[in-house]
């Protein structure tokens, strides 16, 4: 019996372990994918910086190309099943050398330059990425293989702005173009030269400069797709039955923030998935995290296309039903990396062109060696190794080697955008420091004795960079101050984390910083949130009538506001260990006789609770305030009802249960 016993307790333990170690797997891997698990997907369907996407179709397979400016290798090729769960499989180019400062020669750096809004079509067995940059104008690159390697041909400078590569079907190429009107350039058959110069199609409906085209045909009609307004834009469809027109146009998005305020969703194209059904794809503006990626359905009236909910006013989804249907697996771009490969993997970018001799994984084997070299600053180091910033909430944390560093050398992790901070160790005659700076400005540092140290950056929901470190990997303290995060033009790219080291002083002999790991972990997956802790009125599913406001612009706190009677927020996939019978909710009002009702399953379900709601004095002041609810254990849909005499009377910053 004993024996008996006692394997049964082992079996229990492996079964306890395993869980465990794929609970953890989970968290580390999955809570990125935008995939709900339940047949619908959460947009963005890439919480990450992939601005001016591009979406091909071949066979059952889809392929995303998107800008990456001075970041390389270059424009990232992505690849997906389902339109929602991606990999980066490569890029279309190693690194573009054609101007100095891509290399910062003489302290000159090319930030705003390399390469703009890709292209990237099939054809005749050949995959193109057309590729547009300020100063070296267009250029193609071929490959027979999604994931390269691809040949570069430049076509001498030709100013094709912002190109929509197509092949028509008499095997004619052409490319759509700006700036700030359509212009169309036939190309040679072969796609590697100019043909015919460029000819004006039309300007903007409203007279304002549009760019960002894409063109295809379908059913007989030329459609090109384009953008206007900057940030918070629009997106307007012109269609013809030739391809010189004359065209037609309309507006398809305008202004609609989906579910982020006062930021547009727009430039972007259409892809038809394996049953037929057409998908838009753009970006929205979400300010530090940078351009990220968003689906909408798509249906065809009178040849015409239209996004969104037919059943709410084509307004653009927040969650929808999934492109393709079936079980894929939970994917996100790659983060995480423990240097145990020859190679780097294709999520991690350097800025601008690395010094290929002072990076290394081979020299010690199953370590990232980032080799020091002159730079004035963290915004000209060479061999800054970069990835994108996932949204919304997310942890980095490195383990760095310090033996290598020589006097003067300053290595770590940092936030790289701007503004911009690090955190690392700098090396000084009597010992190494524990450093954090902000923008280049010394704000906090500390001495420590050991050659092993651990450095982490914390991005918060309120957008703010905390840097931390750690002398054994257990407790993290925070050093010197906070980052507010935020997009900037300077570099028309989100913020991201990035590894380095520099020899802050000329003629001085630099050494080395070495990785034994970098491990990001993400709190999103989809639509979960953990409903025992403050769930935002904004990461709704559904909605029916409300709108969001953001108190500080370009910043991503926002509350539900102009609320009617009768309007309706809807969350799915609320998470709770435990039954609950208590609501937590966070609101203004300048009415009392105001309540709200908490629903199962849909606006008219069973109800849970009815919450009469106080005066506050002020739409702008809010407060907590408890309720209770029947006992509820979770598993449905659950909707928060507004009712009342007065329209837009309150507003709702956020709830929670216990």
């Amino acid at each position: 019996m004993k024996s008996i016993h006692y394997l049964f307790c082992l079996l229990i333990y492996l079964v306890t372990i395993n869980f465990s170690i794929h609970a953890q797997s989970y968290k580390k891997t999955d809570l990125l994918s935008s995939d709900n698990g339940d047949g619908t997907f959460t947009n963005p369907f890439l919480f990450a910086d992939y601005p001016d996407p591009d979406i091909i179709k071949v066979g059952s397979d889809f392929y995303m190309a998107s800008s990456s400016f001075t970041s390389m290798p270059g424009v990232p090729i992505c690849h997906s099943k389902d339109l929602i769960n991606w990999k980066i499989i490569g890029h279309a180019y190693d690194s573009i050398t054609f101007q100095p400062e891509y290399r910062m020669q003489n302290g000159v750096a090319a930030y705003r330059g390399g390469t703009w809004a890709p292209t990237l079509r099939y054809h005749n067995g050949k995959f193109y990425v057309g590729i547009w940059s300020p100063k070296d104008g267009f250029m193609i690159c071929i490959a027979e293989k999604p994931e390269g390697p691809y040949t570069m041909t430049t076509l001498n400078g030709a100013n094709l702005y912002d190109p929509g590569l197509f092949f028509d079907d008499d095997g004619k190429v052409y490319v759509a173009h700006g700036p700030e009107q359509v212009y169309l350039t036939e190309l040679t058959s072969d796609a590697k030269g100019i043909k015919t110069p460029a000819k004006l199609l039309f300007k903007s409906l409203d007279e304002k400069p549009i760019e960002g085209a894409h063109m295809y045909k379908k059913n007989g009609y030329y459609y090109i797709f384009t953008t206007g307004h900057g940030y918070n834009g629009v997106e307007l469809v012109s269609r013809s039955k030739s391809i010189y027109g004359p065209y037609e146009t309309k507006f398809l998005v305008y202004q609609d923030g989906m579910n982020y305020a006062d930021a547009g969703v727009h430039q972007g194209g259409f892809v038809d998935a394996m049953d037929g059904s057409s998908w838009f794809f753009m970006f929205q503006d979400r300010d530090y995290l940078g351009r990220d990626p968003v689906l909408q359905p798509m249906r065809w009236v009178n040849d015409w296309p239209v996004l969104g909910d037919p059943a709410n006013g084509n307004k653009l989804v927040s969650t929808w039903q999934k492109p393709v249907k079936g079980n894929f697996s939970y994917s996100f771009p790659q983060t995480s990396d423990e240097f145990n490969k020859p190679d780097l993997g294709n999520h991690w970018e350097f800025n601008h062109i690395p010094i290929k001799s002072n990076w290394s994984l081979t020299e010690h084997p199953n370590f990232l060696r980032i080799k020091g070299n002159y730079a004035p600053d963290y915004w000209h180091a060479r061999n800054t190794l970069t990835q994108k910033i996932p949204g919304n909430v997310s942890t980095a944390t490195v383990k760095v080697i310090l033996t290598g560093l020589k006097e003067g050398d300053f290595g770590g992790i940092g936030v790289f955008g701007f503004p911009y901070a690090q955190i690392g160790v700098k090396k000084l005659k009597n010992g190494n420091y524990i450093v954090m700076e902000k923008l280049d400005t010394l704000i906090a540092m500390k001495k420590i004795e050991q050659d092993i140290v651990y450095l982490r950056v914390d991005i918060t929901a309120k957008g703010i960079a905390i840097l931390k470190y750690s002398l054994d990997n257990r407790v993290f303290t925070a050093l010197g101050d906070e980052l507010i995060l935020k997009f900037t033009v300077k570099t028309f790219l989100g913020n991201r984390f990035g590894l380095f080291c520099y020899q802050a002083q000329k003629d001085k002999p630099s050494g080395f910083i070495e990785y034994d790991w970098f491990r990001l972990e993400g709190t999103r997956r989809g639509n979960h949130y953990n409903a025992l802790q403050t769930v935002s009125a904004a990461l709704y599913d559904n909605e029916r009538g409300i709108k969001l406001v953001r108190p500080l612009p370009k910043r991503p706190m926002q509350y539900v506001a102009d609320i009617d009677s009768g309007d309706w927020l809807c969350y799915n996939n609320l998470e709770m260990n435990h039954p609950v019978s208590k609501i937590i909710l966070k609101f203004a009002s300048t009415s009392p006789g105001l309540q709200i009702e908490l629903r199962k399953n849909s606006e008219k379900g069973d109800l849970l609770g009815v919450f009469p709601i106080a005066s506050t004095g002020s739409l702008n002041t809010f407060k907590s305030e408890v309720f209770e609810i029947k006992k509820y254990t979770g598993g449905e849909k659950l909707y928060l009802v507004f009712k009342g005499k007065e329209s837009g009377s309150i507003n709702l910053d956020s709830f929670s249960f216990k």
